[in-house]
């Protein structure tokens, strides 16, 4: 018994000799973001008004693609930002424009400015901080996440001119060299619209230092126009036969540098490239290879057709005011060139089955698109027809009639439009155009 005893306390004591298992238990890790995950991750452009508003959906910013430099005491990032819509420029002081986005961290924060470098010596100028050492010529503008600007700086041949700054902006922006003179401008008050807006003093008079004599001045610098094509075969390029209008977009505003006693130089169109596509839904495409006879004004949209069943088949809609310019001639000399405005102020009369023989049924939607295409073709062919030509205006308004008929028979199996129609069993609508392609149709 007593060696029962002994065992059993030597099997105690070896089992409490054994060192006690500790049961690990793993909390998540947390992991601070780094600067290029701050940067990324807080980036949006949805903020951004002004002259680069429109262009905002087409910058594509490749955050696989960026240098580092120091400047002013703080690392900024530069990313290349491509231009996904493929654009013509008109001949004129600026030959190139590219973008690139400039970012860094202020306080725990992403702090952003878009980089616009307008090139005026024939090459293009990728990268802000590499001004001067390739010797550019040409303006350096960079703007805030609202679209304003915060700084501008003229080049010439790789050397500063005196700058500007907006006044409110704590960091306008990285310098990359020494700036003699940088005028504090009021953004918004002063600069904005239309305005001439020469800067304000409170920064202190530049004078002529690193000025050359020159000086700022805020004007209309471009307008951006839009070459629309019927894409009918789908290979997602424009084709001449394809074409049928070219739509002006946004007026851009912006500084320009004037050298002493020069001028301001002219304002430059430029052409970007887009196709329709179904449900009233549009594109973009390359730079066609051959450049249209181009025809201004915005096409009809398809909210002026306002589609309603009449009868047990049958829709019907009348659109008032259609109106279109054509540039004729005088028919007397010198022959001057003019524009004249064919206005049909009667309505006319559009109707289409709603169930055609062939093919599926016609919703208010779909017939109301075919009819903006029918309308925009007619328009067309009477602008191309009679450009720079002497003929009376009532040739022109016969001929614009007939197109509709005609054009809207095509587009619209068993359709009929009645430009000279009486009576209306629909209420006429008034005529709409579109900016940007034929518009919702719902």
């Amino acid at each position: 018994m007593k060696k029962v005893i002994l065992v059993f306390a030597l099997l105690v004591l070896c089992i409490s000799c054994q060192p006690e298992t500790l049961i690990e238990v793993n909390e998540p890790q947390v992991f601070a973001p780094t600067e290029m995950e701050i940067l990324k991750n807080n980036f949006s452009m949805d903020g951004i008004s002004g002259s680069l508003e429109e262009m905002k959906g087409s910058l594509k910013v490749e955050w696989k693609s960026y240098v580092q430099y120091e400047a002013e005491n703080r690392l900024w990032y530069e990313f290349i930002i491509n231009n996904t819509i493929e654009s013509t420029l008109e001949s004129g002081n600026v030959t190139h424009i590219n973008y690139s986005l400039l970012a860094t961290i202020e306080e725990e924060k992403a702090l952003y400015r878009i980089a616009r470098l307008e090139s005026h010596n024939g090459e293009a100028q990728k990268s802000y901080f590499e001004l001067s050492d390739r010797y550019f010529t040409g303006m350096a503008v960079l703007f805030d996440m609202d679209g304003d600007m915060s700084r501008v700086n003229y080049y010439e041949k790789g050397v500063s001119m005196y700058g500007l700054e907006e006044e409110a902006t704590a960091v306008a922006g990285p310098l990359t060299e020494k700036v003699g003179c940088t005028q504090k401008i009021a953004a918004k008050t002063s600069c904005d619209g239309r305005s001439n807006c020469r800067p304000s003093n409170t920064g202190g008079q530049c004078g002529s230092g690193n000025s050359n004599g020159g000086g700022y001045r805020h004007m209309k610098i471009g307008t951006r126009y839009i070459d629309w094509y019927n894409d009918n075969n789908g290979d997602g390029r424009g084709q001449l036969n394809e074409y049928f209008t070219t739509s002006p977009g946004a007026d851009i505003y912006g500084y320009v540098w004037v050298p002493s006693g020069g001028s301001a130089p002219a304002p430059q169109k430029s052409w970007s490239y887009k196709r329709f596509v179904e449900n009233s839904d549009y594109g973009s495409i390359s730079r066609p290879s051959v450049t249209p006879k181009r025809i201004y004004g915005n096409p009809p949209s398809c909210r002026s057709f306002r589609y309603k069943k009449t009868s047990s088949n049958w829709q019907q809609a009348a659109v008032k005011g259609i109106k279109f310019n054509v540039y004729l001639l005088k028919s007397y000399a010198p022959y001057i060139k003019y524009k004249y405005t064919v206005r049909l102020n009667q309505a006319v009369l559009f109707g289409a089955p709603l169930q055609p023989k062939l093919g599926a049924g016609l919703t208010n939607k779909t017939v109301a698109y075919a009819s903006a295409i029918a309308l925009n073709i007619a328009m067309k062919e009477t602008a191309h027809k009679y450009a720079n030509r002497s003929v009376s205006p009532s040739v022109v308004d016969a001929y614009f009639k007939e197109r509709i008929r005609q054009n809207f028979q095509l587009a619209i199996p068993g359709g009929r439009a009645n430009p000279n129609a009486m009576n209306y069993s629909v209420t006429p609508t008034n005529y709409v155009a579109n900016t940007i392609g034929f518009g919702d149709c719902d």
